[in-house]
């Protein structure tokens, strides 16, 4: 499913209505675009911080791959009567265009590409990261700031960005549509003199950090280039992550001993339960109480962090030789934060990591996405054989590089 659909556009646009989120986070940018004329608004989603910008006499792209928040904003600027010129493309695919002021508003920045989003800005690029948890993505971007000699300042951000329901049925078809617990319930108040009538509201708040970076006061690009990067295919519910792994190391790293585990959901049981093993690697698959996972129930499910606990202990001591397989990674692993820990080691270290990752949006997995060191390749139902090649080519460059110029635990420095 693409990320944003009409029904998720229809909460947000009620939401936005409401709270006027759009405003407040413009004023807060407003200080970084005092000698910008224009901006572009990129991986912009439905527009509304660009049409605000737009709106206060900033000449303003907005740029998103989404055809159906594109289509939306379309049809919602020119009924505002706006200028912007919105495009659908994605944001690798914009040539030679260059802008002011380059916005990403969260957007699910990837750090490696910082040199990339600098070449577009001809004064300064401003990033709106979620910062509202424990090991947010902030980190590894702050690691390429500080390490690659950037000049930038932050400064963290927060206003309200709750959502009205016109019922409670509307309210448990928002928290089925999202997999949210009904337990937000007991969060859900009476909105007294409702607008438009909408007598319920869900409280939240956006918390986030705001970067200002100055596009001449970039590092060079072959700076970051010193980082052994590890390989991760993302991808949605079925798209066969763990089939395109296994084919991936075939093609890509034949003889090459892998050290890790798989995860598997089995078939459901005669309640409905279906159990998830994960099975190490290298090693036979049989199923037993201690390398039981949890359950899945009709897209839920139910963790057991201690067994979680113990394959950490694989990871670690993982040897040398090979590669470190992980799949997959998803939003049950979230749930022991010794795991999770023992993840970011690998990825922190040398050993390459293959890994299969959820494009959930959940802490954990948006601090694996975003890692300094990891390259992220996105798989699709319809781009399988075309990504097989390009990440099989990533890939073995990758490990003939271990091979020959092991790094001993230290960042090779270019030049």
């Amino acid at each position: 499913m693409p990320y944003w659909t009409e029904k998720r556009i229809a909460w947000y646009q009620c939401a936005i209505s409401h709270s006027r989120f759009d405003g407040i986070l413009a004023d807060a940018l407003e200080p970084h675009l005092a000698d910008c004329e224009t901006v572009c608004d990129l991986a912009c989603g439905t527009g509304y911080l660009g049409m605000e910008l737009a709106r206060r006499g900033y000449r303003v792209s907005a740029i998103d791959r989404c055809e159906t928040a594109i289509a939306w904003l379309r049809g919602e600027s020119a009924r505002r009567g706006l200028s912007m010129e919105i495009g659908c493309t994605d944001w690798t695919r914009l040539g030679e265009k260059r802008w002011d002021c380059v916005v990403m508003s969260m957007a699910g920045f990837y750090p490696r590409d910082l040199p990339y989003f600098l070449g577009l800005c001809r004064r300064r690029l401003i990033l709106a990261v979620r910062a509202d948890c424990a090991d947010p993505h902030t980190v590894p971007l702050e690691q390429v700031l500080e390490s690659g000699g950037y000049r930038y300042t932050r400064r963290p951000f927060s206003a309200e960005l709750g959502q009205p329901f016109l019922s409670r049925e509307d309210f448990r078809e928002y928290t089925g549509y999202f997999r949210w617990s009904e337990k937000l319930q007991n969060c859900l108040r009476r909105y007294d003199g409702a607008p438009d009538g909408y007598p319920l509201y869900l409280p939240l708040r956006r918390n986030l950090m705001l970067y200002a970076v100055e596009a001449n006061g970039n590092a060079p690009e072959e700076k970051l280039r010193h980082i052994k990067r590890h390989t991760l295919i993302v991808g949605s519910s079925g798209t066969d992550r763990s089939g395109f792994l296994t084919e991936l190391l075939r093609r890509a790293a034949p003889g090459v001993p892998a050290y890790g585990y798989h995860s598997v959901k089995e078939a459901e049981d005669g309640d409905g339960n279906a159990p998830i093993y994960f099975y190490p690697v290298p090693g036979n698959r049989i199923r037993s109480d201690g390398n039981l996972l949890g359950w899945c129930r009709n897209r839920h499910s139910t963790t057991r962090p201690e067994v979680f606990d113990r394959l950490a202990g694989l990871l670690e001591n993982a040897p040398a030789d090979g590669v470190i397989l992980l799949d997959e990674l998803g939003p049950m692993e979230t749930r022991s934060p010794v795991f999770c820990e023992a993840v970011m080691r690998c990825l922190n270290g040398d050993k390459p990591v293959v890994a299969a990752v959820r494009d959930i949006d959940t802490c954990f997995l948006n601090a694996v996405r975003t890692h300094p060191k990891a390259q992220c390749f996105f798989l699709t139902r319809t781009n399988r054989q075309e990504l097989l090649a390009s990440a099989a080519e990533y890939l073995a460059k990758q490990l003939k590089e271990s091979r020959e110029e092991p790094y001993g635990g230290k960042v090779r420095q270019l030049g």
